[in-house]
């Protein structure tokens, strides 16, 4: 192997080693200042070292522009990080947030089948649908959502919190005061449950 390659071999892992070095610096100065709720310090390391080819660059300049409140430039990293792993499911949670914030509640739903095809059992996306649908009053729809990861997680507060709420609006007595009882257990001190209870 000539010198000269070596010496070519040598300043290539120099360079790697050195722009990563930078890379996990402006990382751990961006994590500082959104610890001080600084979000404008905290994207401005990150502007210093943008790659559009950088997943995540752009996932976190998505929660950053989220966390400082501009939902529009949010939106555009997600999209970015997306598009580069385009079956990141943390990505698109991400940008749910802004759609969300955004109000863009078909866009939303869209969003979330999209995720449910990927991870059919995904606790995240099937909570936020029961709760859409219920607000929507589609109370069938809501609780084939609800029901389908209640029996995964039989003892969690926030299913069986909207499957009361569905069953109520549904008729279903029975099964509301269930699951009402059970996220009582969970939370004895949920002034929301209560109320609910007592209006049975």
């Amino acid at each position: 192997m000539s010198r000269t390659y070596l010496t070519i071999a040598l300043l290539f892992s120099i360079t790697i080693v050195f722009g990563q070095n930078s890379i996990s610096e402006a990382f751990s100065k961006s994590y500082q200042s959104e610890y001080n709720k600084e979000y404008k310090n905290a994207i401005s390391e990150i502007d210093h070292i943008y790659s559009s080819d950088s997943y995540e660059i752009n996932l976190r300049l998505g929660w950053l522009y989220y966390s400082n409140g501009d939902h529009v430039k949010s939106k555009n990293y997600y999209a970015n990080a997306i598009k580069i792993e385009p079956k990141s499911i943390e990505a698109k949670l991400g940008i749910a947030y802004t759609i969300g914030a955004l109000e863009n509640w078909d866009e939303l739903i869209i969003l979330y089948n999209d995720i449910l095809q990927i991870d059919p059992y995904n606790y995240t996306v099937n909570l936020r649908m029961a709760t859409i649908y219920y607000y929507r009053k589609d109370f069938t729809k809501a609780a084939s959502y609800g029901e389908k990861i209640s029996k995964l997680y039989p003892f969690d507060y926030s299913y069986n919190l909207i499957l009361g709420k569905i069953n109520l609006s549904l008729g279903n007595i029975i099964h509301a005061k269930e699951h009402l009882n059970s996220a009582l257990l969970y939370n004895p001190s949920s002034l929301e449950v209560l109320e609910l209870l007592k209006a049975l």
